[in-house]
């Protein structure tokens, strides 16, 4: 399969997946990065063992952080530079 064909699997199969926002196309280390809105903690380890469990998936790296209620927060920039 071509990279093309896998990275459009991968995102119709990602889009998928319940909690799952955002899914970005990277280039380095991984292909993709995907944002997912969760509840709960289990909510993680569910959505990380049905990722895992797709074809293609060598390697997953887990990152959390706090939602601030709204983005971006009052008097931050936010730049491209």
């Amino acid at each position: 399969m071509s990279v093309k064909g896998y990275i459009k699997e991968m995102v119709d199969a990602l889009s998928k997946v319940p909690g799952v926002h955002d899914i970005i196309r990277l280039s380095g280390s991984y292909d993709l990065a995907i944002v997912a809105h969760v509840k709960e903690c289990k909510d993680i380890m569910n959505i990380h063992k049905r990722i895992a469990s797709f074809p293609h998936i060598k390697r997953m790296e887990s990152s959390l952080a706090q939602a601030f209620p709204s983005w971006p927060p009052r008097r931050t920039t936010i730049t491209t530079f």
